[in-house]
């Protein structure tokens, strides 16, 4: 009996760790079969060796420049606006992700190689990491079983898929991350304090109930 009862202990002790593998892994499967199929029978942008949109190119050009000069704060594209050049507002953040995705593939595909593939395929792979950290952030709202719905049904959603598919080298999977992730918190920052308050005793009732005792004494 002994045996029993720590086996299910250990169990439900394990519990968030199992919510967080199995179930999780299937709502990102399938974000990820939606975006292989659209690979497949959707897309007419990497098939052909292009991006999404000149702001995919601006991006790759401009992490190229990085690379070469070393110079973070050069925010200049001097092939732009030819023959006076050009900036862009753009912070380094996604450059700095673009540059790490593409750093294994340079030893076999060199820097533009690398750098295009790593531009092709980010934001799907942030898409997937959007997905999770909504089914996260939810679930103090709408319970696990629905946040993992919610997870999933942004693979669905053509406001999403319109940058989350494979050749968008640009930012707006990022911010969503972002926006996303910061919901989270603040949700998660929430629940907490809703928590504390109902888990700290009511003042008052005491107030109430002492002369009551006093008057039954």
């Amino acid at each position: 009996m002994a045996d029993s009862a720590n086996d299910k202990a250990d169990w439900d002790a394990a519990a968030p760790f199992r919510w967080a593998t199995w179930p999780v892994a299937s709502m990102l499967a399938f974000v990820a079969l939606v975006h292989g199929a659209w690979w497949l029978f959707g897309d007419t942008v990497v098939h052909y060796g292009n991006l999404a949109d000149s702001d995919g190119y601006a991006r790759l050009l401009r992490v190229e420049r990085l690379i070469e000069t070393g110079d973070w704060l050069d925010s200049s594209l001097p092939g732009a606006n030819a023959p006076y050049g050009g900036s862009l507002h753009w912070t380094r953040l996604f450059d700095v992700m673009l540059i790490a995705l593409a750093l294994p593939l340079m030893p076999l595909l060199g820097v533009k190689a690398a750098l295009y593939w790593s531009g092709a395929m980010i934001s799907p792979l942030l898409h997937l990491g959007t997905a999770a950290t909504l089914a996260w952030a939810a679930m103090p709202l709408i319970g696990r079983a629905a946040t993992l719905v919610a997870g999933g049904l942004t693979a669905t959603q053509f406001g999403v898929l319109g940058y989350a598919t494979i050749g968008h080298a640009d930012h707006h999977m990022l911010l969503g991350l972002i926006a996303v992730a910061a919901f989270g918190f603040a949700v998660a920052v929430a629940a907490r304090r809703s928590r504390r308050r109902r888990a700290q005793p009511d003042a008052s009732a005491w107030v109430v109930r002492w002369p009551r005792s006093g008057a039954a004494g």
